[in-house]
């Protein structure tokens, strides 16, 4: 089985510059300080008239985290979600969690479900916010009964190479039924132990100390990946 990267872009130069070295999937968004916004559709128009590799479409109605609450337009979101979908995306990224009445970090599964169905068959990541669940077991059991068929995971807040048992139990625990996909300070250079562990797809921006796209980087990563 062929290895998958993943690279988030920001922008639509960079994405053009990554597809152009060879990375196998996009995860489009846009605004790095924030940790991903909705990209415009303009962009992915762009893209996918030069390029024909999949493109998953971060869905983030707004900035900072992902207990979306009143902010949560679900007309605006399936409206921008069909949109992106006749532009060509070919999935969705998404996250959405809230506190229990314990003040546990909790899926908030009914948003969680909708992108699903405004998704319509088209595959759909379950995104960082997974990495601040409370029973994060109990949650990856959720995540894949909702039908999704990743979910982009450090294992914990930080890096994810920091947090390796922890991608290896959730690795173990999905067996089969979605995708981890290990993503956060991901380098060439720190990946070897997850490429061994059977990981056959991983994530990583790519970007410099200064927020630009290295483009040497993401050459070395492709080759890693590659093997």
């Amino acid at each position: 089985m062929k290895r998958t990267f993943e690279l988030a872009a920001f922008n639509l130069a960079d994405a053009l510059e990554a597809a152009t070295l060879g990375v196998d999937r996009i995860e489009f968004c846009k605004d790095y300080s924030t940790g991903g916004l909705t990209p415009d559709l303009i962009d992915i128009f762009a893209f996918k008239k030069q390029f024909d590799i999949p493109v998953f479409i971060m869905v983030s109605p707004t900035a900072g985290d992902y207990y979306y609450g009143d902010n949560f337009d679900s007309g605006k979101l399936k409206d921008e979600v069909k949109t992106f979908k006749d532009a060509g995306a070919d999935g969705f990224v998404f996250g959405a969690i809230l506190k229990n009445e314990h003040m546990e970090t909790i899926i908030d599964v009914e948003k969680a479900a909708f992108l699903i169905e405004c998704a319509d068959g088209l595959p759909c990541t379950f995104h960082r916010a997974f990495d601040i669940v409370t029973d994060q077991i109990g949650a990856l059991d959720q995540i894949i009964g909702l039908g999704y068929k990743r979910i982009l995971t450090s294992g914990n807040p930080g890096k994810a190479i920091d947090h390796f048992s922890k991608l290896i139990e959730f690795k173990n625990h999905a067996d089969g039924k979605l995708t981890i996909l290990p993503g956060g300070g991901l380098r060439s250079y720190n990946i070897d132990s997850l490429l061994d562990a059977g990981f056959m797809e991983l994530h990583s921006a790519c970007v410099d100390v200064n927020i630009n796209l290295d483009e040497e980087e993401i050459k070395r990563f492709v080759k890693k990946m590659i093997g």
